[in-house]
């Protein structure tokens, strides 16, 4: 059975200092963690950039529609006269 490092009284005054590969792992693991927070701030912008353009298309089909709307009650306005 494997055991801890800190087990033995004599290896727990060494278990506190970090190891080569302990500190290959710690830099691997902050450069990627870098890496991914840079994603993430990309992937935040271009969402940011999709919603406004999704915003501004709703605008814009909110605004065709009022017009459609006010075309088609002028169109029956018309019909209603000549009828």
């Amino acid at each position: 059975m494997a055991r801890h490092p800190s087990d033995d009284p004599a290896e727990s005054q060494d278990s506190s200092r970090i190891t080569g590969l302990d500190a290959d792992f710690i830099a691997h693991a902050v450069s990627h963690f870098d890496e991914q927070r840079a994603r993430m701030a990309a992937l935040e912008e271009a969402m940011s950039a999709l919603l406004a353009r999704t915003l501004s298309m709703e605008r814009g089909l909110k605004v065709t529609a009022v017009g459609v709307g006010i075309a088609v009650g002028s169109l029956a306005s018309l019909l209603q006269r000549l009828l």
